[in-house]
């Protein structure tokens, strides 16, 4: 089913290692146009983007993709929301 699909596939990017959390963290911080959200897999990636509210955006993409990817995304958590039940 396309829940099982979506856990598998979850599974395989949420690995992150801490030093590499750091490193990207440090970056961040440190980066000429630093960003507003800083996220490490899709489900920060996810929850930044459905959270978003009136924060500021960094690029264009952000904005695009806050604007037009809201609606999927929601429907995309109901399923991780169905899993805690």
């Amino acid at each position: 089913t396309f829940v099982s699909i979506f856990c598998s596939f979850d599974t395989i990017i949420s690995e992150s290692k801490p030093n590499r959390t750091a490193k990207t963290m440090i970056n961040a911080a440190f980066s000429d146009n630093p960003p507003f959200q800083v996220y490490f897999n899709f489900e920060g990636w996810m929850l930044a983007n459905l959270t978003c509210g009136m924060g500021p955006v960094s690029t264009i993409a952000d904005a695009v993709t806050q604007v037009a990817c809201t609606s999927l995304f929601r429907f995309i958590s109901l399923f991780y929301l169905n899993d805690f039940w």
